[in-house]
């Protein structure tokens, strides 16, 4: 297969990996976003898709950036809903209104801020690259035309994955990723033979690191007979120990003592000590 081909070839097995690494992504993107728009801010992935890369660039309604890795020459796409950029933009000047704000051209602030964003996006996205030491991903210049924007991916096809920033019920607007099909391999890797682990780090154990598990910060957890658990009524009290004292478990186990605290008006847990 000719070198070209390959540009255009877009794997099905790549779409779910980079979706698999935007999904990585986003515990730092929503930590990220509190500090823009004051307030905890749902992130909701949808689907990788493959997408010719002229359609992508005939959308209007958005701001987009180029960026590449460095080092390497990968180059991807970050596009912005602009309805996205003016909620951001009025949710840290203090409008905490969920009515939508009226089109209207952005503004000199809101490229500033939209530059942010796709900063934020892209710092987001380079924290979750499972490689040591990880690439950079250097954002370009922010346009309100994606035609206008140099330094496009070499392809016609691409893999485009759509985030939607808010609730289901009163979305900010969306972010849309895009990077060329070779783009999985590069900055996720995952293939290689399983019988040389020293030239393909990413085989055993390294291949499944990226994947997500669900940690959750336990106050506290207390046995009691099946009698007393039916005896309780509104006003009686159990006693789960000390306040600044909880577990994280990771699935049914647990790993970590820890005290609740908030950074930034965000629940958080600091470790004490690993258990296991």
């Amino acid at each position: 297969m000719s070198q070209e081909a390959l540009l255009q070839r877009v794997d099905p097995s790549d779409l779910s990996t980079v979706q698999d690494w935007v999904d990585a992504a986003t515990p730092a993107l929503r930590n990220r976003l509190v500090k823009r728009c004051g307030a905890d801010v749902p992130v909701h992935v949808d689907h990788a898709e493959d997408r010719r890369l002229d359609e992508v660039l005939a959308r209007v309604g958005v701001t987009a950036c180029s960026f590449a890795t460095e080092p390497g020459s990968l180059r991807g796409l970050v596009l912005l809903d602009a309805s996205l950029v003016r909620s951001v933009v009025g949710r840290f000047l203090g409008d905490g209104s969920e009515v939508r704000e009226p089109e209207r051209p952005l503004t000199r602030l809101d490229l500033r801020f939209a530059t942010h964003l796709g900063n934020d996006v892209l710092s987001s996205l380079q924290e979750a690259i499972p490689l040591a030491p990880s690439p950079r991903l250097v954002a370009h210049r922010m346009s309100n035309n994606p035609r206008t924007v140099r330094q496009l991916p070499l392809t016609r096809h691409v893999i485009e994955v759509q985030c939607t920033l808010g609730s289901d019920d009163n979305p900010l607007g969306q972010v849309w990723i895009v990077l060329p099909p070779q783009g999985a391999g590069v900055l996720w890797p995952r293939r290689g033979p399983l019988n040389n682990v020293r030239q393909h780090p990413a085989a055993g154990l390294g291949r499944v690191m990226p994947l997500p598990v669900t940690v959750v910060a336990e106050l506290a957890r207390k046995k009691l007979p099946l009698s007393k658990v039916r005896a309780l009524s509104v006003g009686d009290t159990l006693d789960f120990g000390a306040l600044g004292q909880l577990t994280m478990r990771v699935g049914d186990r647990s790993m970590f003592e820890a005290e609740p605290g908030e950074v930034d008006n965000v629940r958080c847990a600091r470790v004490k000590r690993r258990t296991r």
